[in-house]
């Protein structure tokens, strides 16, 4: 008689256990879904893209997006903030295997430098971005931008690098459906992109496994132009042909081919052998902006990092987030822009273009004075580039 009450006993006290697991298990599972990956503003809300634009000296930002131009108070490296909160599910040290992430920089943090020769001499594209995904949610975002170093960890606290507050710098996010993730690794291939860190699950498009890799060839004859939409709003994905001039190797030569108007493009200022502006007979003129004025303050491209071009057309609407310099040593080598067809983002831009380069100027003569920017980084000294 004992003996079968001990047994009762312990079979009931073995289907507690039992059932308080599985609703561990079940509460655990429900705490933490599948992310849906999307682009946030700076209370963390989705949104559909995007832009912003940071001052030097500091961290200060202008956040462009649908709903409009505004000043953000917080710094760009909040861990609070937009670019905190759209990167926040790859900062989760508890990844569901739905999601998945690849973070691209020709500049990587020290710590993730192991092919010194091939980034030294140029054979990446100079491109710099982030692509998360999950295949539960079918949702997944790209983050293009022009900051080496970024992200410096996988850390929610300490996601923006020190080297990252000298110099103006740019930020483009779209919120894109998991099936554009192969669009976006093709692209990714096609400007010759350098993965420094990622986690990919089996289940996600070859053509992100094969960029993570880092496998990938420049277009050789003429820029590749691929399309998607987010939103109501039109994008082209333009990865460059390279060459030794301005016409054969020029990312915003091609870009104004491409959309058939004049542009007006800022890249780094103390880049090494800048080109003039190019206002060749017969083809679209490529002006360089000399001088940002933004809400924010005004600053030469001098200590303006980042890489942007605004057609001039008034029938022609695209703004440009690119990843090239304006300078004969890049024409040389792979990369691209993401591009948007959006009349009021034109708007801003050609206001944030204050002075240009005018045709025939050489470059030298409008460098003004600003701090130059050195960097320890692959153990040796280098100009940012």
């Amino acid at each position: 008689m004992k003996l079968c009450l001990s047994l009762r006993v312990m079979r009931l006290r073995l289907c507690s256990l039992l059932l308080w697991s599985v609703c561990f298990w079940s509460s655990e599972s429900e705490a933490k879904p599948a992310p849906k990956v999307k682009c946030k503003d700076v209370n963390n809300n989705d949104v559909d893209w995007f832009i912003l634009y940071k001052a030097p000296k500091g961290q200060r930002y202008m956040y462009i997006s649908t709903y409009g131009k505004e000043k953000i108070n917080t710094n760009i490296g909040d861990p609070h903030g937009v670019l905190a909160n759209t990167l926040s599910p790859m900062f989760d040290n508890n990844m569901p295997q739905s999601f998945g992430f690849l973070s691209y920089n020709d500049q990587p943090p020290v710590s993730k430098t192991s092919d010194f020769e091939n980034l030294k001499s140029g054979v990446y594209g100079h491109s710099k971005g982030v692509v998360l995904g999950d295949s539960q949610t079918q949702t997944a975002l790209w983050l293009t931008h022009s900051t080496p170093r970024f992200p410096e960890k996988r850390d929610q606290q300490n996601f923006w690098p020190k080297t990252g507050e000298a110099n103006g710098q740019t930020f483009m996010c779209v919120t894109l459906q998991f099936s554009d993730l192969e669009v976006i690794g093709e692209h990714l291939q096609n400007i010759v992109a350098h993965t420094f860190d990622d986690i990919i699950p089996a289940n996600f498009p070859q053509e992100i496994k094969d960029a993570a890799l880092n496998k990938g060839q420049a277009p050789d004859q003429n820029p590749l132009v691929q399309s998607l939409k987010v939103g109501n709003k039109q994008l082209k994905l333009v990865a460059k042909v390279t060459g030794q001039t301005a016409k054969d190797g020029d990312l915003y030569v091609q870009l104004s081919r491409i959309f058939k108007s004049d542009m007006e493009a800022q890249t780094w200022g103390r880049q090494t052998r800048k080109d003039k502006s190019y206002c060749e007979p017969n083809q679209h003129q490529v002006k360089s902006v000399i001088e940002v004025k933004t809400d924010l303050d005004k600053w030469t491209w001098c200590s303006d990092h980042s890489k942007w071009a605004v057609t001039t057309d008034n029938n022609i609407h695209w703004t440009c987030i690119a990843d090239m310099n304006r300078a004969k040593t890049q024409y040389e080598r792979p990369g691209g822009a993401l591009c948007i067809q959006d009349q009021d983002v034109k708007g801003f831009f050609k206001v944030f273009a204050n002075k240009l380069l005018e045709c025939g100027v050489d470059p030298k003569n409008a460098l003004v004075t600003a701090p130059l920017m050195w960097s320890r980084s692959l153990t040796t000294f280098r100009r940012w580039i």
